[in-house]
């Protein structure tokens, strides 16, 4: 199936699917028409990219602040930017950045003592995410994913849910991004 990006740059950088071309400012670019490479022309004086890189080096904006917020443990505000994201999603992805939303809230829920939501979204999480392991946009999902349990690891073995348990600065996951 052909990769096709329909694009809108509000600054020079390079879209890249499997394709190698230099995209300029306010300048659309459809893959599809392209798909061995482009030639968009003479930008004036303009300066261009014109380099390859690899798929997983550019991501969405509203994901890198996303997940900023989260390493931030702003998981409030880290789950509305990637809800914004995810609601525009209809790709194979959009699961990926549904679980990403519900570990956040998950670590809310811990932080205000819901242990109950908090171990339910864990469990919806970590079956959203499972499935794009070991690695999916640029996180090692196996490392980040066994970091997450350790965090939960209180709230998961008690039978029923904890009255007590606490949320461990030491242990709460970051995303990496590679």
């Amino acid at each position: 199936m052909d990769k096709v990006f329909f694009v809108r740059l509000e600054s020079p950088v390079l879209v890249r699917a499997s394709w190698r071309c230099a995209v300029g400012v306010g300048q659309h670019f459809d893959a599809s028409v392209h798909p061995g490479g482009c030639t968009l022309g003479n930008f004036g004086s303009r300066e261009w990219i014109s380099q390859t890189m690899s798929e997983t080096e550019t991501y969405p904006e509203l994901y890198l602040r996303g997940i900023q917020l989260f390493n931030e443990e702003e998981f409030f505000e880290c789950h509305d930017v990637l809800e914004e994201l995810w609601t525009d999603i209809v790709g194979h992805e959009r699961r990926y950045y549904q679980g990403l939303i519900q570990v956040a809230v998950s670590l809310f829920h811990f932080g205000n003592s819901n242990f109950g939501g908090a171990r339910k979204l864990y469990r919806a999480s970590r079956e959203k995410l499972e499935p794009y392991g070991p690695k999916f946009m640029g996180v090692d999902l196996t490392k980040f994913l066994s970091e997450y349990e350790y965090c939960f690891q209180e709230i998961i073995e008690a039978k029923e849910y904890p009255k007590d348990a606490v949320l461990h600065d030491d242990r709460i996951p970051k995303i990496d991004l590679n």
